[in-house]
């Protein structure tokens, strides 16, 4: 099976990534595998090829997770990423589709894409700035559930924003290192707004 085109858009929590990628998918009857709903099993298979990260990871409580430095956090998300590119692109080339193809999720790093090569104008980074994102986490319900066996429900939920600020900032930089195309969400563009971009930067605002 041969698939035409990949589509890949990067980013992290409340950038509206995953609502930009529905649109798209929506209008353009597009495929969408998105990296969230595989992560307990790529952490899995991660896990099962001695991934030294994956494996950390799966036996940390959620306070051995949020309770650490900051650095740290960023790092090591960084370093499970890189150590399940390779199972991603496993998955999409085993996907049963004839159709194009959008991947979106926090785990297919600019480093990684640029390893293969792959075409500026199939790749974009979206990511919020630190005030877009802890208003939207603010609204989101899970969260206090999420945290619910910590001892200290405060400082993991200050730590886990401040490395996702963190993760952001590094995946933006490393994005326009690479000359992908980026964008900032601030809110002051709606989300239609930003999907009709990512629709140009993807030259799919034309016939198809």
């Amino acid at each position: 099976m041969t698939i035409k085109n990949i589509y890949r858009i990067v980013g992290s929590p409340c950038s509206g990534k995953s609502t930009i990628a529905e649109l798209l998918v929506n209008e353009l009857n597009i495929f969408h595998y998105k990296c969230d709903d595989f992560y307990e099993k790529d952490l899995e298979i991660a896990c099962s090829r001695k991934k030294a990260i994956a494996k950390k990871i799966n036996s940390l409580t959620i306070d051995e997770t949020f309770l650490r430095p900051i650095p740290i956090q960023v790092q090591e998300e960084i370093k499970f990423y890189e150590e399940i590119f390779q199972i991603i692109l496993e998955d999409i080339e085993n996907l049963d589709t004839t159709k194009d193809i959008i991947v979106e999720g926090a785990a297919i790093l600019p480093r990684n894409v640029s390893r293969i090569n792959v075409d500026q104008n199939h790749y974009i980074c979206i990511v919020p700035t630190a005030e877009f994102q802890l208003s939207k986490y603010s609204e989101r319900k899970w969260v206090n559930y999420y945290l619910k066996d910590s001892d200290n429900k405060d400082l993991a939920y200050n730590n886990w924003m401040a490395r996702d600020i963190s993760f952001a900032k590094n995946v933006y930089s490393e994005a326009q290192e690479f000359g992908y195309n980026s964008i900032l969400v601030d809110g002051k563009n709606s989300v239609v707004s930003n999907a009709k971009y990512v629709k140009k930067c993807f030259s799919l605002d034309g016939n198809r």
